[in-house]
């Protein structure tokens, strides 16, 4: 989505999980491998409903308006 927002190519490359807990576990560093391959996804709809709130903006949108304002910081430099 980042990529996207920006207007360029996502540059990803196939990875095997292996791999990298091999390469965290040799450095120390499985904890960090651990985080980012396991999963990232939020389920928020029971504190969303408990709270009777709805986010503002979508998740799109949202990523779309950290883009522009990281562009902008990136101009003024």
């Amino acid at each position: 989505m980042i990529a996207n927002a920006m207007g360029r190519p996502a540059r990803l490359f196939p990875m095997p999980v292996s791999l990298l807990r091999f390469a965290g576990r040799a450095l120390g560093r499985l904890n960090q491998v651990d985080r980012l391959v396991g999963s990232l996804q939020v389920d928020s709809s029971a504190t969303r409903e408990f709270l009777r709130w709805t986010p503002p903006v979508t998740v799109e949108e949202g990523v779309e308006q950290m883009v522009r304002g990281y562009l902008v910081g990136q101009s003024i430099r």
